[in-house]
């Protein structure tokens, strides 16, 4: 996956704290910013399910929420992680990956 905007040293030293190598805050990713706009009760509605590496599941945004306000529906997936390092997992990387781009259309 392309490195952010600045390189991975973006994440370093970011308002004085450090992500670590490779890692994200939540204000720089989608999936941090829709959780955060979510809050306690988009938490809530996601407890106790579980979405496996390639899937998707479909919530509806929380009531009153900023999300509401933009969406009738949210579709959550989880990526698989680049297998960096590991060019033998490359092509089961490719498979997740296009699977949450199908799950998330199916849900």
């Amino acid at each position: 996956p392309p490195e952010p905007a600045g390189g991975w040293a973006a994440s370093s030293n970011w308002c004085g704290m450090d992500a670590g190598p490779q890692m994200l805050y939540p204000a720089q990713c989608i999936d941090g910013v829709v959780g955060q706009l979510g809050g306690r009760e988009l938490r809530a509605s996601l407890e106790g399910r579980q979405c496996e590496v390639g899937a998707a599941l479909a919530t509806p945004p929380p009531h009153g929420s900023r999300l509401a306000d933009a969406f009738g529906l949210l579709v959550h997936t989880n990526p698989p992680r680049w297998p960096r390092g590991e060019p033998e997992a490359e092509s089961e990387w490719e498979a997740l990956l296009a699977s949450c781009h199908t799950s998330a259309f199916q849900a």
